[in-house]
């Protein structure tokens, strides 16, 4: 998240090769389900398949990857019924993209949003969504799972500190955006009225005040820099020591703290000045006013009587607008400061908005039942054999008997990845390395295991054409 938030055309050709390379390997990843996908997903924009798949363009993703929310190598929308795909912009991202489909193809399924997805459908046979829930509920207790809770714990816990720490960096960046655009008003009025502080009874005070707001923004400035310094060596390292990045984040909030509303300081001292230039401008318009009124009271001629009066009136209408554009000009100074305080509003609650939908997407990893299938799901079909992480669950004998009582139209949802992950386990128990067993049997469509040949017929899922993006 800290990298994010601290922080070209593309050969048509080019880009249609790689897209079609990319198309071949979804296809394939939804070929290797059972028939359920047949006819469910949508493969080309012409057939009314419930669930359609759309790529998601690289500025789309920048766009969510700038604004800091964890974000998902493939995503799926239940309101929009549609599987999002981000073009991948590397191999290592494509693999990732692919790797995903497993685990969103669940989502699909489970598309409770107007109960939609085939668990809610007549010709559905098996657990249901409170039995799912216990289920669940039961498979993420344990010794394995309390250690995978404990870092996620730490991760939440990451996430609120970056969050706060980039809610204050953002908060103070505006305070110093705000100073320097007034300290550039206070030097255009001082340039602008140099002869008025060369007054004797404003010289001192001015100069006084000026220094010292001077020493303020600097040492605002060197604060903000500093924090800002070890608020990037902390995005660059990745993993931090918690508890010591809270201690810091508290200590520089507090030395911060002491500069808050250090603009507003200083947009009393630009009025401070303004109304001494405002003073020494109606004290001009004063003297001007009684030196023609006595030169008219002692003016005879009826022609030079006439001019003076002119000359009068030029300055009332001087005053008038002079009156006019401090009027102007104090209602300019309570809209800039009303756009201060917006900004600083809004940044704060998109930070705070960011940093509580992480915590939010962390914490449904293991206690949200829809997530937790989705990964048993996944670990389901793309063979996995390894230790409890945030991403994926092994699988026990109880978890495949569990999914080989889901069926719908009198077939069973999850035959395939059953019958594999129940192969793959005794393979493994018999001396085969996992990385084997998911090499021969992820996408087989046959195998002979003990005498005995399963069959795995790919399901009939081929995407005519390319699949479209998203549209904006």
């Amino acid at each position: 998240m800290l990298k994010q938030l601290l922080a070209g055309l593309l050969l048509l050709p080019a880009a249609a090769s790689a897209q079609t390379t990319f198309d071949k390997a979804i296809e394939r990843e939804i070929r290797k389900h059972d028939a359920w996908v047949e006819g469910y997903v949508q493969q080309s924009n012409k057939d009314q398949a419930f669930v359609k798949i759309r790529t998601v363009p690289e500025y789309q993703q920048e766009a969510v990857e700038a604004s800091g929310i964890i974000g998902a190598t493939a995503s799926y929308d239940p309101v929009e019924d549609t599987l999002f795909l981000p073009e991948p912009q590397s191999e290592e991202e494509e693999h990732e993209t692919i790797d995903a489909v497993d685990h969103e193809l669940w989502h699909t399924l489970f598309d409770d949003n107007g109960k939609k997805g085939i668990i809610f459908r007549r010709g559905y046979s098996g657990p249901d969504k409170k039995e799912i829930a216990t289920y669940c509920d039961r498979k993420t207790r344990g010794p394995d799972f309390a250690e995978l809770e404990k870092g996620l714990t730490l991760k939440i816990k990451s996430e609120e500190i970056a969050s706060a720490a980039v809610g204050i960096a953002s908060r103070y960046k505006l305070e110093l955006e705000q100073v320097a655009e007034t300290w550039r008003d206070i030097n255009e009025e001082l340039r602008a009225n140099k002869d008025v502080l060369k007054q004797p009874q404003n010289q001192t005070d001015v100069v006084d005040k000026l220094k010292d707001a001077h020493k303020r923004l600097k040492s605002l400035r060197d604060v903000y820099l500093e924090f800002h310094g070890w608020l990037e060596s902390l995005a660059n390292e990745g993993t931090y020591d918690i508890e010591s990045a809270d201690e810091c984040l508290s200590e520089y909030k507090k030395r911060l703290e002491v500069y808050q509303g250090v603009s507003q300081e200083l947009g009393g001292l630009k009025q401070y000045l303004l109304n001494i230039y405002d003073t020494a401008e109606d004290k001009l318009l004063r003297e001007d006013f009684y030196l023609l009124a006595d030169e008219l009271e002692q003016q005879t001629c009826e022609e030079e009587r006439k001019i003076l009066l002119d000359k009068i009136e030029g300055l009332r209408s001087t005053e008038k607008l002079v009156i006019a554009m401090r009027k102007q000009r104090k209602i300019l100074e309570q809209l800039g400061a009303l756009r201060i305080s917006f900004s600083g509003e809004l940044t704060g609650t998109m930070t705070n908005l960011v940093g509580a939908t992480n915590a939010y997407k962390i914490r449904q990893i293991i206690h949200d039942p829809n997530e937790v299938m989705a990964r048993i799901l996944d670990s389901l079909y793309s063979l996995y054999y390894g230790p409890v992480t945030q991403d994926k669950f092994p699988l026990t004998e109880e978890d495949l008997h569990f999914l080989n009582r889901f069926g719908y139209k009198g077939r069973k949802l999850f035959r395939k990845g059953v019958e594999k992950y129940s192969i793959g386990k005794s393979m493994i128990e018999s001396g085969a390395l996992p990385e084997e067993v998911k090499a021969q049997l992820e996408y087989a469509t046959a195998f002979k295991f003990k005498a005995v040949v399963y069959r795995w017929p790919e399901s009939n899922f081929i995407i005519k054409g390319v699949i479209p993006p998203e549209a904006d």
